[in-house]
């Protein structure tokens, strides 16, 4: 996700094609282990990573171990900066280390070389520490969905890599297959992984926020969100281009959780900044980037991110700005 803000991730506690009688995991470890880096082009590795897979699930499954076996948390990254940098799949094959962002990045990489379709999705998990009815303020994980044998299915590649683990103030990132993390039905998803847009839930009646947070562990089903039909919905993103999907989808974050108005707020500027920064902005562009600004600057003060706050003044120096260029625009 490029942006100049990025949501800070919280502490977490991370909670078939060969021959008959081998196991199809130990076949699939044994070879992946065999694929070096040999390149810090992961479309350039693919090849050679799938190659045994006969389906687009054996193909997924062999990216998942590859990831698995050669990549590793970077806990220290974590702990000093958080996600507020990502790498790219460069760095992140050059180093053997990722956080969720380069985990999912491998993913989305490969849903793209296989053409499998897919999406990123942002959300919230229940993080160390979490209490039975705190609310999110802003996302905290990204996690992915792909459209494989006609069903939408969920995989967080992180959590199905390893778990996090505190003792006595340290951290330590223990691997271990977690295939309950990949490739789900994503009414069992929810369990662990609420989505911000409640669309990609995946169903015309998504669980509530209220339900999510009800319970440190575990969710309430029986609260339920308002009707979304959710198959119409993808059909009239995928018509949009990908800033006003984005922005769409973030008003229904919105909607859905406003004790979260971070997402729209960082959208809602971005797309500002980009309208403005171009010199040859029509008059049409400009008023919608003033709406836009105008529209982050009402949602400030609703975030208890600082960071965000320091963008009121931007803003309101912002509309200003533009009003200046309006004048000089005919009609």
């Amino acid at each position: 996700m490029k942006r100049i803000l990025l949501s800070l991730i919280a502490i977490l506690i991370f909670k078939t094609g060969f021959a008959q009688n081998i196991n199809p995991d130990t076949t699939y470890l044994k070879y992946v282990k065999s694929i070096a880096v040999s390149s810090d082009d992961f479309n350039t590795l693919l090849p050679l990573i799938v190659a045994p897979g006969k389906s687009d699930e054996e193909k997924l499954t062999l990216v998942y171990y590859w990831v698995y076996d050669h990549i590793t948390f970077d806990t220290d990254r974590f702990l000093k900066t958080g996600p507020m940098q990502p790498l790219n799949l460069t760095e992140a094959l050059k180093s053997g280390q990722g956080l969720c962002f380069e985990y999912n990045e491998f993913i989305d990489v490969a849903c793209k070389y296989l053409k499998i379709p897919g999406y990123n999705i942002e959300g919230y998990v229940k993080y160390y520490g979490f209490t039975a009815g705190q609310s999110f303020t802003e996302n905290n994980h990204i996690w992915y969905t792909v459209y494989i044998d006609g069903k939408w299915k969920m995989l967080d590649l992180l959590w199905a890599c390893g778990s996090l683990s505190i003792k006595d103030g340290n951290y330590t990132f223990k691997k271990k297959l977690h295939k309950e993390y990949f490739l789900v039905n994503p009414a069992n998803f929810s369990e662990t992984h609420l989505p911000a847009d409640p669309v990609w839930q995946f169903t015309d009646h998504p669980l509530a926020m209220s339900g999510f947070i009800s319970k440190k562990d575990g969710i309430d089903s029986s609260q339920r969100y308002s009707y979304i039909n959710y198959a119409d919905s993808i059909i009239a993103m995928n018509k949009l281009t990908n800033r006003d999907k984005e922005l769409r989808s973030a008003i229904r974050g919105y909607n859905f959780n406003p004790s979260n108005p971070n997402q729209l707020i960082v959208i809602y500027y971005n797309d500002a900044v980009a309208l403005v920064n171009n010199v040859k902005a029509t008059k049409s562009e400009l008023i919608k980037a003033k709406s836009y600004f105008t529209q982050s600057k009402l949602l400030i003060p609703k975030s208890k991110d600082t960071g965000i706050e320091a963008l009121a003044p931007v803003c309101e120096k912002a509309i200003q700005s533009i009003d200046g260029r309006l004048k000089y625009i005919k009609s």
